[in-house]
């Protein structure tokens, strides 16, 4: 073999390295950017339980509205649905209202329950038109209206 040859072998050996080094390098960072996309996501919803948690142990014992916020962030996120219930049975035994009724019918509408949802819907439409002078309930029709499509393809 010549020095040629020599020369051309060790530098083809020197671009195999250094494509496998550097296919290897883009897919370790593929794998870290995926790792902390997920990362922060599972962290912020465990965040948004914790404060919804401490949203509860920090009100009043009558403050019915506050455990039906903390319900309702627990839904939005579908994190700590049991617990959210719960918070959301002690706000309705407080004061039954058009929120923490939409909030249940939500809950209902989040487990699989449209019927259960569609019948708390009605309720809190009916107890706002009855208790509230200018009541707007576009939004809860409009969350009636998707459940009777899920109940009624």
């Amino acid at each position: 073999m010549t020095i040629k040859h020599l020369n051309f072998r060790a530098m083809r050996n020197s671009v195999k390295r250094t494509l496998v080094a550097g296919v290897m390098s883009l897919s370790l960072i593929g794998m870290t950017n995926s790792l902390w996309a997920a990362g922060p996501k599972e962290k912020n919803e465990s965040r948004a339980v914790l404060k919804a948690r401490e949203m509860v142990e920090e009100s009043a014992y009558h403050d019915w509205k506050t455990l039906a916020k903390a319900a309702e962030r627990c839904i939005v996120i579908d994190k700590n649905l049991k617990e959210a219930y719960d918070w959301l049975s002690m706000s309705l035994d407080l004061n039954e209202s058009v929120y923490n009724l939409t909030v249940l019918g939500d809950y209902y509408l989040k487990n699989d329950l449209p019927v259960k949802a569609m019948n708390t819907y009605l309720k809190a439409l009916g107890k706002g038109r009855s208790e509230i002078e200018d009541f707007d309930g576009r939004e809860l029709e409009s969350k009636v209206w998707v459940v009777r499509n899920i109940i009624y393809p």
